[in-house]
This record gives C-alpha cells, structure tokens and sequence, in this order.
C-alpha cells in the first residue's frame, strides 16, 4: 500500500537533526513526515552500530530460537534485532512485563513464573502458523538446510485496518508503518556451520541481495501533444495540479522483461472490495472513490491484491473496468474486463466464503493505477499502447538509457546496478520495488531523481539455525556478549585479530601473567593462526577458550601448545579450544606435555593430521606428569595419547587420568609403552576409542608395587586390539570390546580384545583383575595371556562371536593361580593355531592352580574350519585343576566327526577336579536331535604316559545315545 502524501522531503545526506516547527506557518505533511523519518534513522543506525547486523537480546534469550523436530520447526518467543530493525515475535502467550508496562509474548518476569517452562520459553510459534507468512512452503526433507528470518516494514491504511478509522469523525486521520518477518528456509547449502562466511554459502547471496534497480527522472516534450490545458513545452512539467508519482515494479526480472506501473497519486486511489461474484469479473467495493479526480473510472486499469500475495511476494492482478457498464454507482459494483479473477485459497487465489463476500483476514483490495493509452519513448517513438485489446495494462521496462513519457512531459529512465561483487548471478529488477518523486505547478518542476535506489521493499536477513544430520545448529547471537575484557575471571584477554597480526598474541599473554606470578589469559572466539609452539610453564598459568569456536591453527606442520619445560611447571590448565596441526615427517604431537605437576587439559578438540611419512599423535607426555587429569577431549590423530618414543625420552606418572574422552585413531588410542614408570594411581576410565589397528590402550612400562592402574567403563569400536597391558595391579572392569568379523581369512588370527602381554618388570605380573567386560565380534582371541603371571581373576565377562579362543593361556604365557568364574561364552570358534588343530574355547596350559567354575559356554568350536580334536575346555602341562559347575551347550557342531569332549585333558597334569558340570553335545534344546558321533565324549584323557596323581571323578551328563555318557577315564 501506499500513504496520502504531498512529498517525501527526508536525505539522510543533509545531516539535519531535527524538525523546527516556526509560528504563523502553514503545517505539512511532508515536515511531521521527516521528522519521524529522522529519528526512525537515528533509533536503527544506533541500533546497528551498537549490536552489529543480528543479534538477540538477553532478555528475551529465546528469541528466534529455531527448536523442535526438524520436520516441524518451532520459533521462540522474543526480539531480534536484524540491521537495526526490531522484529518481535509475541506468540499467543501473552502476559504483563512490568518494566514496559505493556502485555507481551515476551516479558521476562523476575522470581517465580508460572507459566514458563524450565528453558524460559512462554510459548513457540509454530513454523507453519507463522503471522505474517500463510502457508510457508514445506519443510525441506534434505538433511543440510539454513533457517533465516526476513525482516522488511509495510505500509498500512484504514484498508488493513479499519481501527485507523475514527469513528467520531468517519474518516481516518493517520496511517501506519509496520515490522513484518518471516522464517524461511535455504535447501541444499552442503556442510556448513555457524561460523562460515556469507560467500560461501551456496545460494546465501542471491536470497538477500538488494534490488539492483535505478530509477532516473527529468523532463521532455511531445511535439505532436496538441491538449490545449497544457502548459508551453518549455515550462517542464506540464499538468495542471500538483502530483506525487509513484513507478512500482510489477514483475520483477531483467531489462526488456521486468514491467512497471505508475500512478500520478501515489496509488491512493483504493477501496477495500467486500465480495467477488463467482464469474471472477464482478467485485463490489466499500467505495468508487472520494471525489471525480480521486475515483474508480471505466477504463481504468486497477490491481487486485490482498495481504495474502504482498506476504508472499506476489503481484496482484491486472485488469482493466469494462468501457459502458464497468460501474454501477448504485450497488458500487465494479466489473472488470480480461480473464476471470482465481477464486480459491491457493497463492494467488483470491479466497471468497460463502455468499461470495472476500475473507476478511485477507483484507482483498483494489487500486488503481494511471498508465493509460500509447507509452510513448523520448525521440515519440511508441514503446507501447495499452489500449490494445491484448494489452495486460503494464509497461514493459526497455533498456537502460531508453526514457519513456508517462504523462504531461515527465520523463522515466530505468537502469540495473550490480550491488553483490562477490556474486555470480546477474542484476534484476524486484517485484514492489518503488520511487516517489514530486512535480509541482507552480515552477513546473519534476523531482529530479539520478540513478535512484528504490526506496522500498528493503528486507533484511538474518541467519538463525543450520539443521544437518547432527539436529539443530544456533546461529544466533545474543547480546551483550557475557564477558568481555579483564575481570576476576580474565586476567588478560587476547582477540584473534591482535593475535594474527602480532600486536597483542597469545604468547605475549602468557609471558605477561607469568612474570605476574601466574593468572587466566582468556581467548576470544576466533581463529588464531599459530606459527610455533605456544609455550605454558611456570606456575598457576591457565588458558582459556570458550569453547571450540576458539580455534588455534598451524598451516604448517608444527605442535600447537608446548605446556612444561625442562624445569618442572606446576598447577597448569588448558581448556575449551580447537586446536588443528599437521605432521609430515617422523612423530609430532599438536599438544607436548614435559614435566608438569597439576595439568588440567579440558574439553579441547585436538586434530593432529598426517601426511607423507609423518606419524601424527594429538598429545604427547614425556619427563614428570604427575597430578594430571585429561578429561572431556576429543582427539583425531593416528596415535590420540602417547608416551615416549625417542631413545632418549622417559614419562613417569603420579595420579595420572584420561577420562571422558573420544578418540579417533588409526594406531593407537592411549599408548604407554618404552621407558615408562607409573606411581600411584592411574585411570583410563568412560572413554571412546575407535579404529585404533595396534591397540586401544597399550600400557607396559613398570609400576611399583603399591600402584593401582584402573582400565575400565571405556568403549573400543574397530580396535583390532582393545586392551594390551604389561603392568601388575591393573584392573580391567566394565569395558566395552566390539569390532566386526572378518571372513576374508578365517584361518588368520587378526589381533584380540584383551592381551596380559611383557612389560619392563621382569618379575611375573601380578594381582590382576579382567572382571564384567563385554567383548563381541573379535577375529583374535578375547582374552589372552602371553606373558608370566601370579595371581589373576577372570570374572563376570560376557564374550560372544570370537574367531579364537574366549581364554587362553598362550605358549608364552603362564599362570600361578587363575579363578574363572561366573563367565558366559557364546559363539566361540576357538581357533588356537599353535595347537595345531585342536580347537578350544578355553584353553589352560602352564599353570599352577587353576579353578574354572560356573561358567556358560554355549555353540562353542562349532567353526566349518577342519580340526583333529576340539573341546568347550581344553587343558594341558598343568598343576592343580578344578573344573566344577560349568554348564556347556553346544559343544561342536551336529556334523563333526573328529574327536569331541566338553572337557579335554591333553597332556600331563597333576591333580584335578571335574565336578558338578552339565555337558550337551547338541543345543539345550528339547527339539534337537538325540544322536552323537561315537567319539564325542563328555571329559576326555589324552596322557602320554597315563601317569596322573590320584582324583575324584563325579558323573557328568552328556545329552545324546547312552553309549556316550561317561564314568570313569
């Protein structure tokens, strides 16, 4: 719509400040109009030079806030200010905010709320049932879209709102302006996050570029123009009456086929139109107009629009009042010429209820517009004539530097400037772009009007979320930022820009709170471009980010952080950045750890990348790391925590923790191997390690005999060995062991969840515990001991799908005294290649004591792969044996013929136990067959000698022919 305007008077160029009313003046519109101009200019560029382009308040934190499933999209309840402009989304739960004094969908109440729910949001608005967008086009299903808002001010008549209308006096007196938004949505934009530049977001640039348009004015003569009321052609303009023009884009495109409108009363003349007949063509109006100057005439050509299609960025329709019959004073009926009108409530539909009155909340309206007759060009050349019966009433746009006659000598120049440099796509006109310009009797002047922006539709956008397969991702700001500057908490801050460009870096920084005898340097969001090591020693240094938008970079392989020196550092803290390396050659870490007593390194992403034949490792200790707690990190690197490497280097630990952590790693997840001791404590606990081919955890070194190592409640996802640990006091408790099954080659063994392997102590391992681990889907053995050890416990382990053996004690191994107990094995294969061809889900050799009770063994050695004897539980060359209330189904498969035993005794032992343990041969199943190959037995002997120490034997239970039960050896 459009206002009742004498001029528009107001240049932000002029600098003026103010409108000074002087006594025994007439008063205009046009002053009150530039003084309210002014200070709405005033109010939004202080508004953007304080908050910037976008922000949200704090106050109303939720504002804008895109939540909910991504299918169904919901808008929080607030403000946002976007270049200035303040939009406001008050949903439909309203209530008092004493502080503005008003009732608002926003207020922010101080103690108890009611009506809030835990997060502060009153109430959301729904993306569908948004107030100033009908019908918003579906969500996108892609998983990468951007969610925006677009924020724009329309003008408002009595025709939008009949409140305008004084009812004491009939007539209304004022108009308004109004802020509308408008969530909409970008498809396809690719893996982009909040940080990511306007450029480079495809399609970004093209949506909120501004009109390119321009308009130019000035003044001419027709010579063959023989009206005798005008004026001498070289007074200008030529009318008889003071006009505001007003030239509005129809259809918006390029030069030759974009197409305009003009009307020489600002596009006052308008009715609200109450109903629509059927036929489309008869429309009956509130009022064919005020006057005979500022009426609905036959001929006239008029547009049909409503709140509908301006919402949706759509042109009315032009049609043309029938010639003899298109007014009918008496029922103040219009009937229109051309095509029917669309009745509906499509976009572009005009909606119509029944009795055909138009939807009230629609506000349907008509407006009529002055272009009429032959439009001529500047050399009176025809551009166009509207009069033809195919004419659609609009004038098409001709090329830049082609003027066109609108009417009484005034003349109009359209032309397109390219506005976005880094954009790739051409300048167009924009459907409602607009100008206004004067022309005057009384000097026969025209406004003059040079390459003119449009003064309207301005819109402005804001990014809100990203939605992506990771869920909803906030890209708003909100204001003011939470801490600035030094404080209590900052001792000193570092911006990125005084970093990169070497006038106040973060190095300095650290310097600087050291030699004040330590304190907090607190880093801003950004990118820090890091060309060598940052150094933290001393004491009671911490650095700070604020979170993984605090990004320390190295474009060149170099290590990020150097925290320690050759001299011990004590009581230092890094926590919440990104930091991002490379390695090319040899080993390098992102992050080096020298001697140190107190570290903290929390919730840091540590990316370490490799390249050539560069081995990359995202933290390295070496020296003294005592007091030293790792804790919420997030590494991606070939080796994720390593010790010493180098043949001069050694780590000795004390109260030593790496927990909470996810670790993608191609070798190594936390590696402690070489010339490493460990004192105390240590815990490598609720981790995630995945993809690590050498080892999850490896840690061998020495400890003292007092140290207490904790390997428990992690999770390793495809680590082709999970667990390898050569120390003594270790517990292994509660962790997580998967990978997934190979059939590439199932003769090959290809690592195991959990191996007892050598360390430096050259005594046997000892006190050791592997208890409630769940181990699934290993190519190697589950659990194995390759090295000399005391006493260990087996315990609570739930092992299923093993290529190798459930427990094994290998050749290099050996063990004092084992308890196995309380287990449950499923689905083991049980292939032990140095048996060479005896299979057996538990393996015991080289032992002294041994006590394997209450275990479940189910579909054991079942494997198609040949062997000569297998067996659920196989025992060879050792002391004390007891095997006492196991339960084993399954043991072989149906169709295997060679030698079968639930227990096997392979060679000499000393004294044994075989007690108390039910033994199936087929499925404990009531359906399964009753038959048993002949040489399946339920215990069996093998001895060289036969020489074996006297010992109980206590029938077992074999289900199958009675000819396989057994006895006696």
């Amino acid at each position: 719509m459009s206002f009742d305007l004498s001029r528009k008077k107001f240049n932000p160029l002029d600098d003026y400040v103010s409108v000074v009313m002087q006594q025994g003046r007439v008063q205009t519109d046009a002053d009150w109009n530039t003084l309210v101009a002014q200070y709405s200019r005033r109010i939004q560029a202080q508004t953007l030079d304080t908050f910037g382009a976008s922000v949200v308040p704090r106050e109303t934190a939720d504002g804008f806030l895109i939540s909910g499933p991504t299918a169904a999209l919901e808008i929080g309840p607030g403000r946002i200010y976007v270049d200035g402009v303040l939009a406001e989304n008050h949903t439909d739960a309203l209530k008092w905010d004493p502080r503005l004094a008003e009732l608002s969908g926003t207020a922010k109440l101080s103690g108890a709320n009611v009506d809030a729910s835990p997060s502060g949001l009153v109430g959301t608005t729904l993306y569908d049932e948004q107030p100033y967008y009908p019908n918003p086009p579906t969500l996108p299903n892609n998983e990468n879209f951007l969610v925006y808002v677009d924020v724009w001010q329309r003008d408002i008549s009595y025709l939008q709102d009949a409140s305008l209308i004084d009812a004491a006096i009939g007539v209304d007196t004022t108009a308004r302006q109004q802020t509308v938004w408008q969530v909409k949505t970008l498809e396809d934009v690719g893996a982009i996050d909040p940080t990511v530049e306007d450029v480079d977001i495809p399609g970004w640039l093209e949506t909120i570029h501004p009109s390119s348009a321009r308009l130019s004015t000035a003044t001419g003569e027709l010579t063959n123009d023989d009206n005798p009321c005008l004026l001498p052609p070289q007074a200008g303009y030529k009318g008889l009456e003071n006009q505001l023009y007003r030239v509005q884009v129809h259809e918006g495109g390029s030069l030759g086929n974009a197409t305009f409108k003009w009307s020489r009363d600002n596009a006052i003349v308008a009715s609200r139109i109450n109903d629509i007949a059927v036929n489309g063509l008869d429309i009956r109006v509130d009022s064919l107009g005020r006057d005979s100057t500022l009426n609905f005439n036959e001929g006239d050509w008029v547009e049909i629009t409503d709140d509908y299609r301006e919402f949706k960025g759509i042109p009315g329709e032009i049609r043309r009042i029938r010639l003899g019959d298109g007014i009918d004073p008496a029922t103040r009926t219009i009937i229109l010429e051309g095509a029917p009108l669309i009745l509906g409530l499509g976009d572009g539909e005009f909606h119509i209820d029944d009795g055909n009155p138009s939807n009230p909340p629609r506000n349907t309206r008509i407006i009529r517009w002055d272009q009429g007759g032959i439009v001529f060009k500047e050399d009176e050349t025809e551009h166009t004539n509207l009069d033809d019966v195919t004419s659609s009433g609009l004038i098409q746009i001709p090329p830049a530097g082609t003027r066109l006659f609108l009417e009484n000598g005034v003349l109009v120049d359209f032309d397109l400037e390219d506005v976005v440099d880094e954009a790739n796509f051409n300048p167009e006109f924009k459907v409602g772009d607009y100008w206004i310009f004067s022309a005057r009797v009384n000097d026969a002047s025209v406004e003059l009007l040079n390459q003119a922006p449009p003064l309207g539709t301005h819109h402005h956008f804001a990014k809100l979320a990203i939605v992506n397969e990771n869920g909803i991702n906030d890209c708003r700001t909100l204001w003011p930022p939470e801490v600035s500057g030094e404080s209590c908490a900052c001792t000193v801050c570092v911006h990125p820009d005084a970093h990169n460009n070497g006038s106040a870096t973060i190095q300095q920084a650290i310097d600087l709170v050291n030699a004040q005898g330590g304190g907090t340097v607190c880093l801003s969001v950004g990118t820090y471009q890091v060309e060598k090591p940052i150094r933290i020693t001393g004491n009671s240094v911490t650095l700070r980010g604020q979170g993984w938008q605090t990004m320390l970079i190295s474009r060149n392989p170099t290590t990020i952080l150097e925290i320690g020196a050759e001299e011990l550092s004590t009581d230092l803290h890094v926590e919440d950045l990104l930091i991002l390396t490379s390695v090319i050659r040899s080993f390098s870490s992102a992050v080096l750890i020298n001697n140190v007593l107190g570290m903290s390194l929390h919730n840091c992403l540590i990316t370490n990348y490799a390249a050539e034949s560069g081995t990359s490792q995202a933290i390295k200790f070496i020296g003294i790391a005592a007091l030293v707690d790792v804790s919420h990190c997030y590494l991606i690197a070939e080796q994720g925590v390593a010790g010493p490497r180098l043949q001069d280097e050694t780590l000795g630990t004390l109260d030593f923790s790496i927990q909470h952590c996810v670790m993608v790693c191609s070798q190594f997840g936390i590696s402690f191997n070489d010339l490493t001791f460990h004192i105390n404590q240590m815990a490598l606990s609720d981790n995630h390690i995945s993809n690590a081919a050498k080892a999850g955890i490896e840690i061998t070194g020495i400890g003292l005999d007092n140290t207490a190592i904790n390997i428990e409640r992690n999770l390793f996802v495809n680590c082709d060995n999970g667990i390898r640990s050569g120390l003594s006091n270790v517990r292994i408790l509660h962790n997580d062991l998967e990978t997934e099954r190979s059939d590439t080659n199932p003769n090959q063994l290809d690592g195991s969840a959990i191996s007892l392997v050598d360390g430096l102590d050259p005594d046997k391992l000892v006190n050791l515990q592997v208890i409630g681990n769940r181990i699934r889907n290993y190519n190697g053995h589950a659990i194995t001991v390759q090295t000399g050890v005391g006493k260990m416990m087996v315990k609570q382990n739930q092992v299923d799908n093993i290529l190798g053996a459930a427990f094994v004690i290998e050749a290099s191994g050996s063990v004092d005294y084992l308890s196995l107990e309380n287990n449950q094995f499923t689905d083991i294969d049980g292939i032990i290649p140095e048996t060479k061809g005896a299979f057996s889900a538990i393996h015991i050799q080289s032992s002294q004591r041994v006590d394997i009770t209450n275990n479940v063994l189910e579909r054991v050695v079942q494997t198609s792969i040949a062997a000569n004897t297998r067996a659920g539980i196989m025992i060879s060359n050792s002391a004390k044996i007891r095997v006492a209330g196991n339960r084993l189904f399954s043991v072989t498969s149906e169709n295997y013929t060679g030698l079968g035993a639930g227990v096997i005794i392979l060679s000499d032992i000393g004294n044994f136990e075989v007690n108390d343990n039910e033994i199936s041969r087929v499925p404990n199943d009531e359906n399964a067959s009753n038959e048993a190959p002949t040489n399946f037995s339920a215990a069996r002997l093998n001895s060289a000698n036969g020489d074996i120490s006297p010992s109980m034997w206590i029938p077992l239970f074999v289900k199958g022919d009675v000819s396989q039960r057994k006895e006696a050896l």
